[in-house]
């Protein structure tokens, strides 16, 4: 299972939220998507957040990335 968050950065430095997408897969695959209309110049953040099971047990990870729109 994974969810995926959105943010923008605002002129105060405050993180702005999106928009998010989640799923739940048995495969190896997530298909996760976040659809909005990007402001130029300006800096966002996505988190990745993704829990695998094995033997009933989860592991939680966390991704974040950053990334100025041009």
């Amino acid at each position: 299972e994974g969810e995926v968050r959105v943010y923008r950065q605002t002129a105060s430095g405050a993180w702005s939220f999106v928009g998010m997408d989640s799923d739940v897969s048995i495969t190896r695959e997530l298909n996760l998507l976040v659809e909005f209309t990007a402001k130029s110049g300006a800096y966002y953040k996505s988190v990745l957040t993704t829990t695998v099971y094995k033997g009933g047990v989860g592991e939680e990870a966390t991704r974040t990335s950053y990334k100025t729109c041009p």
